[in-house]
């Protein structure tokens, strides 16, 4: 394919009735969404909005996807708010995006208006009301200067923008292309041996990359249904696996952190599982033991490691076949996504890092274009091969290949710290801890003023921190001890499931 939306369109005619989403509000077929992403199209057009980026400030129902939709059958990228967001941030993102309309439902025109005057725009955005453009059929001059909008696209046009929480507090709106999500979705198709019958079960919201990329393009993409869970489920896990068996989900893509929280709370225990086939995770370092609990309630699932980040969304993955014992200690993050993207780790010397040597990973294929209006940190993250002509990505992870080629994620570049004369990695200490019986979860920080580290963790009740500690030091050398232990009931997390480390940070 070459656009993002030819997946919808061929889904659509192919089978117009087949329902393509499933929102609180109620449910969308194919048809119904092409049909309102056209109307959605030809607004844009028809009106001759400038060609910049395009706001939808929607709830998370499917009318988002089908605004986000038109926007891009218009020829314009696009970018899904958090409707809940604090105004200063709004208006951030609007002051990078400049956006030339903002999509908005009845309900949020009065704020989308009052943050665009706020903000500093140089032009201020149409505001087009979602339901009101997309009553009635549009006019045929307006459908015919969307068809010319269509014709003028090209495969490498912005596509979508997100915004990610960047290092400085500022948030980085990083540029998708088509050929990005289009490389992605077909790769993921073929190794997930997705298919119309896939019913897909989405977590995330539409605002990040999870939601807005990989469960929404792929679900399209073989013409499967996309199911926009309701946040108050997953408050409770039982409930969300009686939620998932009633709604007849047989593919997610979650957090890890999700998984572990579903084993903790026992919702694994629920009188009817559902008819699961495929279950994915990213994000952040599976548990094994939680891993091994999904394992034994869904012995006929193919569990999958996805890693990756928005600038690329998935560079490697690590397939667990049913019935095959894993021979791992900890989380393989796997190989790259062959006929995708090829994966090198790089020394600071910029060499090929040798068997169990540590490098940082670098992704190279179709990725993402940059960071929108920001030259500086696109330089330092993104170039260009010389040899072989192909972009790269700098994620700036820590990795080791083994023997076997397969990668094991280690930490963040910036969570190599300096402590007693040594050079140590704190996800090789997160590494050691996670691996004892009874952790479901930890996080290893520095105070840099103290020199002293501090793990916090979760675990079962039965596992006593004398017996973490021995542990620990049995396996760990005398350096990489921390010299503090913090018990917790749960990880505070962000709102797209990973663990939020800054607010561990503030308990240091």
């Amino acid at each position: 394919m070459k656009f993002v939306t030819d997946y919808l369109e061929r889904a659509a005619e192919k089978n117009p009735e087949q329902v393509a989403v499933v929102d609180e509000q109620g449910q969308m077929t194919y048809g119904q969404l092409l049909a309102e992403a056209e109307a959605v199209g030809a607004a844009l057009s028809a009106a001759e909005v400038p060609m910049a980026p395009v706001m939808v400030w929607m709830d998370r129902v499917g009318g988002s996807i089908a605004a986000s939709q038109g926007a891009v059958l218009s020829g314009r990228a696009y970018t899904t708010v958090d409707t809940a967001m604090p105004g200063r941030r709004l208006r951030y993102i609007m002051e990078a995006l400049q956006p030339s309309a903002i999509i908005a439902g009845r309900d949020f025109v009065e704020r989308a208006a009052e943050q665009s005057a706020k903000a500093g725009l140089k032009l201020q955005p149409r505001i087009l009301i979602y339901e009101d453009i997309t009553a009635g059929a549009p006019a045929p001059e307006a459908l015919a200067a969307l068809e010319q909008a269509k014709a003028r696209r090209d495969p490498l046009d912005d596509l979508a923008l997100i915004f990610t929480s960047g290092s400085t507090g500022v948030p980085k709106g990083v540029v998708a292309s088509h050929l990005t999500l289009t490389a992605f979705t077909d790769w993921q198709v073929e190794v997930l041996h997705l298919d119309e019958n896939t019913v897909r079960g989405c977590q995330s919201p539409l605002y990040l990359a999870v939601g807005a990329y990989v469960d929404l393009y792929s679900t399209f993409a073989v013409g499967g249904t996309l199911h926009l869970l309701p946040p108050s489920a997953f408050m409770f896990p039982q409930t969300l696996m009686e939620v998932l068996s009633e709604r007849g989900i047989n593919t997610i893509f979650w957090v890890a952190s999700l998984y572990r929280r579903v084993v903790e709370m026992e919702g694994l225990a629920v009188k009817n599982l559902p008819p699961l086939r495929t279950a994915c995770f990213c994000g952040e370092p599976m548990p094994m033991s939680s891993l091994e609990e999904w394992r034994k309630a869904f012995p006929e699932v193919t569990f999958s490691n996805h890693y990756g980040c928005t600038e690329v969304i998935v560079a490697t993955w690590f397939e667990i076949v049913p019935g095959r014992e894993l021979a791992y200690d900890s989380m393989p993050i796997g190989r790259e996504c062959t006929g995708k993207n090829t994966v090198s780790l790089l020394t600071e010397e910029g060499d090929e890092a040798a068997v169990g040597e540590l490098g940082e990973v670098v992704v190279y294929g179709p990725i993402a274009k940059g960071y929108l209006n920001d030259e500086e940190r696109t330089k330092a993250a993104f170039g260009v091969d010389e040899a072989t002509g192909r972009t790269f990505f700098r994620t700036g992870d820590l990795a080791r290949r083994d023997e076997d080629g397969v990668i094991f994620y280690v930490s963040r570049g910036d969570a190599q710290i300096k402590h007693m004369g040594y050079r140590i990695e704190l996800g090789e200490i997160e590494t050691a801890a996670n691996a004892v019986e009874g952790v479901s979860a930890s996080v290893c920080l520095y105070h840099k003023e103290k020199d002293a580290l501090t793990l916090f963790y979760v675990a079962a009740d039965e596992l006593a921190e004398k017996e973490l500690v021995s542990e620990l030091t049995e396996n760990l050398p005398r350096y990489m001890w921390p010299a503090r232990f913090c018990r917790l009931a749960a990880m505070p997390q962000l709102e797209g499931g990973k663990i939020d480390r800054l607010a561990l940070q503030a308990q240091l």
